[in-house]
């Protein structure tokens, strides 16, 4: 194929694109000789056929010769080499322009002389060349026509055929025709509408767009059947092949054992043997990969060495040792390598090596609400209470205010943690305070929500399961329960309604009674008598004295009662705190008080002998 080109640019071996070698030698030779981009003393890369990295290398020559084609066609050793050399072509022409226009000149008078208007030009090929045979086989890949038969005159009526045939001038109008279509002219007026829009002009454009539509569905349905045709055909020659299925190494195969053999044991040694050699064989892997690491480095080293003497004009055959040495253990690691992909091919599938976790994910969700706990006494009950709603207070409140079923169900299950018990406690006591300060409406609004809880704790205790689950079945009941159901939820509501508000009058009328006893314990006097009771139960008279702060007329009162009577008062009026014995050893008492006092004392004197005793306890007395 490049044999007359080669010769043209005085290249005097054989040329094998296939060849590595010969690949490789040709584009050193092209660069040192012909094409000339590097310096000399940069195409050492180049020239080290040799070198692992010699394709990076070429890859960066083709580019630095602005190679038009991408990094897939560079693998393709035909076309680089065609381009290579047509380069070096254009670069020797370049270089000696003069010498072959006057060849060329010579060239044309020559065949001009020679030339025979009736001389076949086919005569002179030479049909069994192995350059004419490679470039049939190169047009029948080109025309898909199967190349079974190593002889060229076949192949050469085979490619005659298909040419005539299908890429003719008449050929070509054929196919063009089939494609646009063909059958009889038949005139549109002909052909029925089925309706008729009044105007000739718009039923001749349904017409067209009718046909046009039936074209479409034709070829559409035309391209369906070539698509199923060339399927069917494609499945019918290329059935799909199991074989790689049929060695697969697995432990537990049920395989006939002998009697005396355990099979269970037999299994387990399988397998530890399987799992044995898998390690070892993975084992031996990681040794390769480190061994290709480790020469990679070296002969990065290695270049940079011998860079580094090239640079400074140093002997490199000081280093031809070291090469030798590297480049044999490269072709050691490859020969290795191969053998192993060998081996990887043939070897029996494993069941650990038929699939591979792509990835893995571990989540654990978040504990959402807290489970009650069980079996609390009172204390603990009391202290749960008390830090559930510290907690979820304003929730609850929140809850409390909705009115709307939907609006309800939907905060509930977003807040599946207040579905207890202790919600619907504090809710019965915050409908009993709203009670207790007249907030009537707001009571009821609230009660309403505190029904839903009870009823949705009393619905999980009827179906023995958690309260936090019955949230949506019971409002799907209440939204499409009958009229009973409803009714009897209000009920409940009503009653609920009324216990509240006789709950509220009684802790209403209990706050009342408890503070009437506080102020009356307050008012208790040193006895613990009542001074308000005791007032109200003396004489009239005794009552003016005691409002009038009147100790003169205070004493005559006293003198003229029966001595058990005054003595009574008496002691009631020092026990209830009404009187203050001893008035002088009192505190901030003034001088009309202790007056006061002796002129009882002297008024007491003038008594009988059996009154002294009140008539003395008289004279300590004081007003309170």
């Amino acid at each position: 194929m490049f044999k007359r080109k080669l010769i043209a640019l005085d290249y005097g071996k054989d040329y094998n694109p296939q060849d590595e070698n010969q690949f490789r030698h040709m584009v050193v030779w092209l660069e040192d000789m012909k094409i000339r981009l590097y310096p000399i003393d940069e195409r050492q890369n180049l020239r080290d056929t040799q070198a692992p990295q010699w394709e990076q290398v070429l890859s960066k020559y083709l580019q630095d010769l602005k190679f038009p084609y991408n990094n897939e066609t560079i693998k393709d050793r035909v076309v680089v080499s065609d381009w290579l050399i047509g380069c070096a072509i254009r670069f020797e022409y370049g270089d000696n322009v003069d010498k072959y226009k006057t060849v060329s000149l010579n060239g044309q008078q020559n065949n001009h002389t020679s030339s025979n208007p009736n001389e076949n030009p086919l005569e002179k090929i030479d049909f069994a060349s192995e350059e004419f045979r490679n470039g049939m086989l190169k047009i029948c890949e080109l025309l898909q026509i199967p190349t079974k038969t190593n002889d060229t005159t076949a192949i050469l009526r085979a490619v005659s055929k298909v040419i005539t045939t299908k890429l003719s001038k008449e050929a070509l109008e054929k196919s063009q025709i089939k494609e646009q279509g063909s059958g009889v002219d038949f005139s549109i007026e002909q052909m029925p509408l089925g309706f008729d829009t009044s105007d000739k002009i718009i039923n001749e454009a349904a017409k067209v767009l009718r046909l046009l539509y039936i074209q479409d569905l034709r070829t559409l349905q035309t391209k369906i059947n070539e698509t199923i045709k060339t399927l069917r055909i494609s499945i019918m020659t290329k059935p799909l092949n199991y074989n790689k299925w049929k060695k697969i190494e697995v432990s537990d195969d049920e395989d006939d054992t002998h009697p005396n053999i355990d099979t269970p044991s037999l299994f387990r040694w399988r397998h530890q043997a399987r799992v044995e050699r898998r390690e070892q064989r993975l084992e031996e892997q990681k040794d390769h990969e480190k061994k290709h690491k480790e020469l990679l480095e070296r002969r990065k080293k290695f270049n940079e060495k011998l860079k580094k003497l090239e640079n400074e004009k140093g002997d490199v055959s000081t280093l031809k040792s070291e090469r030798e040495a590297l480049e044999k253990e490269e072709r050691e690691w490859k020969n290795k390598d191969d053998e192993i992909q060998k081996q990887e091919r043939i070897r029996p599938l494993d069941v650990d090596d038929l699939t591979h976790e792509g990835k893995s994910k571990t989540s654990i969700n978040k504990k959402v609400t807290e489970d009650r706990p069980q079996n609390m006494t009172e204390e603990e009950q009391a202290e749960y209470y008390k830090k559930f709603i510290d907690k979820h207070r304003d929730n609850v409140k929140k809850y409390g205010m909705f009115r709307n079923y939907d609006d309800t169900q939907r905060f509930l299950e977003e807040h599946l943690e207040l579905v207890c018990e202790e919600t619907a406690n504090y809710l019965v006591v915050w409908c009993i305070d709203l009670e207790m300060e007249e907030k009537h409406s707001l009571m009821e609004h609230v009660s309403h929500q505190t029904m839903i809880m009870q009823f949705i704790l009393e619905l999980s205790k009827s179906l023995k399961i958690d309260p936090r689950q019955c949230v949506r079945p019971f409002f799907q009941r209440m939204k499409t329960a009958d009229e009973q159901y409803k009714q009897g939820f209000f009920d409940e509501l009503n009653a609920f309604r009324e216990r509240v508000q006789t709950r509220a009058k009684q802790k209403l009328a209990d706050a009342i009674k408890e503070y009437e006893e506080e102020e009356r314990q307050k008012r208790l006097g040193p006895g613990g008598l009542d001074p308000v009771e005791v007032m109200e139960s003396l004489p009239k008279e005794l009552q003016e004295c005691f409002e009038s702060r009147d100790v003169a007329k205070l004493q005559e009162v006293l003198s003229k009662m029966p001595r058990e009577e005054a003595s009574q008062h008496l002691d009631r009026c020092i026990k209830s705190g009404l009187w203050v014995p001893n008035a002088k050893d009192a505190a901030g008492d003034g001088e009309d008080e202790e007056e006061a006092v002796d002129t009882a004392a002297a008024a007491a004197a003038s008594e009988p002998t059996s009154e002294e005793k009140v008539t003395e306890d008289v004279g300590k007395l004081n007003v309170d």
